[in-house]
């Protein structure tokens, strides 16, 4: 069976690139008008708005403001909006005790974290009309460790977090909000399947590969799909087996 969002209004963060920008084309695929945030990718967002036929809006997303802004813009060309997808994201890492470790976790939980309750926060209103879904991209970082990189863990954790409270409080309205949570996926910031850390990191893949945005873009959009009319406060980890693979064989 085929998934179809044909009449359905979405609304992706961090679309012009890599597991964002896999969402646009995928979501566009399957007949949904798209609009997308960007910050600084205007090039890159702009062919891709030309490409699809989506909508692009340029968002800083630790501005409330921003936020509020572009969700206001998306409802206000298409009259409603039924899926959100928070997948705007930052990777900074430092130890605890250096001298940026304060700033590294003030930049990445206002990036991760703070954007995606903005974003849900002011989708709601607009979803408890006529029921919507949510979809936070987190990662497999919510559910085990890695050094110097405690901000970032954080900021995925608290994203399964709100997912679970918001999947709560918001089903007696019809709206379901689930997690999609990638292992390693090849998108630009790993620099190419040739690299050698990337070539160490296969592995200790179950699947000894990486996954492909799209991959992880199938799954956000089985989430946000009439499939998934009973499925809400999930994770959905699409790794390949990683997370599973504690003894790294």
């Amino acid at each position: 069976m085929k998934i179809e969002l044909n009449g359905k209004i979405a609304l992706i963060t961090g679309g012009s690139s890599g597991i964002g920008e896999a969402c646009v084309k995928v979501f566009r695929e399957a007949g949904a008008e798209v609009f997308f945030t960007y910050n600084k990718n205007a090039d890159n967002a702009a062919k891709i708005a030309k490409e699809t036929g989506a909508k692009a809006i340029r968002c800083e997303v630790s501005s409330e403001e921003q936020c509020r802004n572009a969700v206001g813009e998306a409802v206000a060309k298409s009259g409603k909006l039924d899926i959100l997808v928070n997948n705007a994201g930052i990777f900074m890492d430092a130890p605890a005790g250096s001298e940026n470790y304060l700033d590294v976790w003030k930049k990445v939980i206002d990036v991760n974290l703070s954007g995606c309750a903005y974003f849900i926060h002011f989708a709601v209103p607009h979803m408890k009309k006529n029921g919507g879904k949510i979809v936070n991209v987190s990662s497999i970082h919510a559910a085990e460790g890695t050094m110097n990189a405690s901000a970032y863990h954080s900021s995925k954790a608290g994203m399964d977090g709100l997912t679970r409270a918001f999947a709560v409080e918001l089903a007696p309205f019809n709206i379901q909000v689930n997690s999609v949570g990638p292992g390693p996926i090849m998108t630009p910031m790993w620099g190419g399947d040739e690299n050698e850390y990337v070539k160490e990191i296969a592995k200790i893949v179950p699947a000894r590969r990486f996954g492909k945005p799209e991959e992880i873009a199938y799954a956000a959009m089985f989430m946000a799909s009439p499939m998934a009319n009973y499925v809400t406060g999930q994770t959905l980890f699409v790794d390949g087996g990683m997370l599973m693979n504690i003894f790294k064989q």
